[in-house]
């Protein structure tokens, strides 16, 4: 493609040639050209019809005195394209001293050459063949790729860069080249050509890159040592009793004789491993901890439910109790949550020395608490000397079912103990919690009570080694998938305004829940509760694909490798992170029957991610926050439609509350590597394919198997 500057003088051409000859100085080569001078006044420029110029000259070509050295050192003698290789009859651009003023208008637009290998003919001395350059890509910068070249001097950042064999244009100084671009705060295009720029914001990057890793580094190390290296003994069985198989984990002192044993049962979505300060607590005063993994919990396969985790685990109590392992009058049953719910109904039954329920699980429908929301409905009388421990920062509901407990001890030797500050979570690593609890074995094991408190340090170095992954989380996702690059640039905004998005959000989860009272598609996933979370999002996601279709379908186009690449950053990711949780703090490594139904939770998790990526819309600089807000906004009113259907339709879906603060953790970080991956891709289906890989497994981790 040509490209042309000017205005053409039209027929006028000799007549004008000759007057504007004697007034412009034309050259004598120039004169017999075909085109024509500029006119008079300066008011056009001359149409010279030059073809794909080499590089402007300078920002304005005027009548200049003739020692002016720094022109004379790229415009030097007369030089000419021999005419066999000259295109279409186009006299070459030749200059010499004698210069026509303001000839060459225009002199800073841009040289396009096609991509398609054009060549561009350069100057060329009398018998001299023309070196033309085989072009690769002319850019605005010199990257590492291109052909060395040299920026004319006071060329605007637009203009193109020329290779040229004859070196009289490259007499210009590059020391003068740098010093210029150097006082204008740019960095030197010399950089290739072995001159050294200043540290740029890449070099800082890499710097930071490397702080993180150390630091990644040292805090997964020592949270490795914090968390292992313990001074109490653990063996784990595998027990079988009464048609269960489950794994557990014994926990004592090394030295000393053992003055009694205590059966310890773990909530539910929890398991054997998360109960380690509890159990090193009790183990502190010289007894024996026994500490299952009940049914579809931890390495215990399922299926579960309350009454078969119920049934387990007095099975376990009787087994070992026959095998003689423990004895009724030096043994104490306690359990969290469900877990203490059990350890009740169960000494209700066996009988054993003493009880200790922490925050155990309602039985009865009151104080707020519905049918549909009970894992026990028909409540024991409580059992002697049994301690029951709630945290001050507990539902009300929960405060209140225990207190009732409580009150149906007939023998008054039951005692309820309200823990200040603790909550249904924490409560498990209260020091006052397990100061009672050490004080009430004592009590009824009949000897003098310890005051040493098990150690938090394998808390801390699990926090530890997890702060670290995350340090290292952002760099990794940028160089896992930020290698691929973007392939299109995407849209700028969301396809929806503000209001209509969360009008459709809130409409659509309403609407959802609604027929999930009715019809739970993904019920054979066998994920407890979290077959109803899944179905939610799938039903959700297919709603507003369907509404949304033009625009997803054209965000979802492009290449799969960023697909792929974010693909495997997510299983990495997940890996890693079960991996450290389940060294240091819980058993959150996904088994055989868990990854056996990742699949099919990933696929029911896709289409809300892509709608979610979709209606957000790409993340643009200086609004990260901004996007970040919306997205946790949209979910939290899921959230918010979720729990309605708990509190008004009764649904039963309690871990949806009960879990509500890891929900709030995992969102956020999610969410924040989320966008990463789409700021660094562009693509919709990598960052809502990296998502739904994140959820799936969290999902394995913390919902039972059924």
């Amino acid at each position: 493609m040509l490209e042309r500057s000017g205005f053409r003088a039209g027929a006028a051409r000799p007549f004008s040639n000759f007057l504007e000859k004697s007034s412009r100085r034309i050259t004598r080569n120039d004169g017999n050209g075909d085109d024509a001078t500029a006119r008079g006044f300066h008011f056009f420029a001359a149409h010279d019809l030059i073809a794909r110029p080499i590089a402007a000259l300078y920002e304005n070509v005027r009548e200049q005195s003739r020692d002016d050295l720094t022109r004379r050192e790229i415009i030097e003698n007369h030089y000419g394209i021999h005419g066999l290789q000259r295109r279409k009859d186009f006299r070459a651009l030749a200059l010499c001293d004698y210069r026509t003023a303001l000839t060459f208008q225009l002199p800073h637009t841009s040289v396009t050459i096609q991509a398609d290998d054009e060549r561009v003919a350069q100057l060329a001395g009398k018998l001299q063949a023309a070196n033309v350059t085989r072009v690769q890509q002319i850019e605005a910068t010199i990257r590492e790729n291109d052909a060395a070249a040299v920026a004319f001097l006071a060329a605007k950042p637009q203009n193109r860069f020329l290779k040229r064999e004859d070196r009289r244009i490259q007499k210009v100084s590059m020391e003068k080249q740098s010093k210029i671009r150097t006082d204008a705060g740019e960095k030197s295009s010399l950089s290739r050509a072995g001159v050294a720029g200043p540290p740029g914001p890449a070099s800082a990057m890499k710097h930071l890159n490397a702080v993180r890793a150390v630091a990644c580094v040292l805090l997964c190390a020592a949270g490795a040592w914090l968390a292992v290296t313990t001074p109490y003994q653990e063996k784990n069985y595998i027990i079988g009793a009464g048609g269960c198989q489950l794994e557990t984990t014994i926990v004592e002192k090394p030295e000393g004789t053992t003055k009694g044993s205590v059966v310890l049962f773990h909530g539910i979505s929890a398991n054997k491993k998360i109960m380690s300060y509890l159990a090193h607590g009790f183990a502190e005063e010289g007894l024996r901890v026994y500490v299952p993994d009940l049914p579809g919990h931890g390495r215990t396969p399922g299926p579960f439910s309350p009454a078969r985790a119920e049934e387990c685990g007095e099975s376990l109590v009787r087994e070992l109790l026959a095998r003689g392992a423990i004895t009724p009058d030096r043994t104490i049953l306690a359990g969290h949550s469900m877990g203490g719910a059990i350890a009740v109904r169960i000494a209700s039954r066996v009988p054993v020395a003493a009880v200790i329920a922490i925050s155990p699980a309602p039985m009865q429908a009151a104080h707020g608490v519905s049918r549909e929301k009970l894992l026990f409905t028909d409540p024991p009388d409580l059992p002697p000397h049994s301690l029951v421990i709630v945290g001050g920062l507990e539902l009300e509901s929960m405060r209140g079912n225990a207190m009732d407990l409580v009150a149906s001890n007939k023998d008054e030797s039951a005692k309820f103990l309200d823990i200040p500050r603790a909550s249904h979570v924490s409560i498990l690593f209260s020091s006052s919690a397990m100061r009672a609890s050490q004080e009430w074995s004592a009590k009824f094991l009949r000897f003098s009570p310890t005051t040493t408190l098990p150690s938090h340090r394998a808390i801390a170095g699990a926090l530890a080694g997890f702060a670290g992954i995350l340090l290292l989380t952002g760099p990794f996702l940028r160089e896992a998938v930020g290698k691929i690059g973007k392939e299109t640039a995407e849209t700028v905004s969301s396809p929806i305004g503000l209001p209509r998005l969360f009008l459709e959000i809130a409409a659509g989860a309403v609407l959802v829940v609604l027929l999930l009272r009715f019809w739970i598609p993904l019920k054979d996933v066998a994920v407890f509760q979290g077959d109803y979370l899944a179905s939610f999002l799938l039903l959700l996601g297919i709603a507003l694909v369907a509404a949304h279709w033009n625009a997803g379908r054209s965000a979802l186009a492009g290449s799969p490798r960023p697909v792929l690449a974010a693909a495997f950053a997510g299983l990495l990711l997940l890996i890693l992170i079960t991996a450290w949780f389940d060294l240091t703090f819980s058993e959150a490594w996904l088994t055989a029957s868990k990854w056996a139904r990742f699949p099919l939770l990933l696929i029911a998790l896709l289409p809300y991610y892509i709608a979610e990526e979709t209606l957000l819309g790409p993340v643009q600089p200086g609004k990260k926050a901004r996007r970040l807000a919306l997205a946790l906004s949209l979910r939290l009113i899921i959230w918010g439609a979720i729990m309605g259907g708990v509190l008004f339709l009764h649904n039963g879906e309690i871990l949806m509350g009960l879990l509500a603060l890891y929900m709030a953790l995992f969102n956020l970080l999610q969410r924040s590597a989320m966008d990463i991956v789409r700021k660094e891709t562009g693509s919709v289906s990598a960052a809502a394919l990296f998502g739904a890989i994140l959820l799936a497994g969290f999902c394995l981790v913390i919902f039972p198997i059924t």
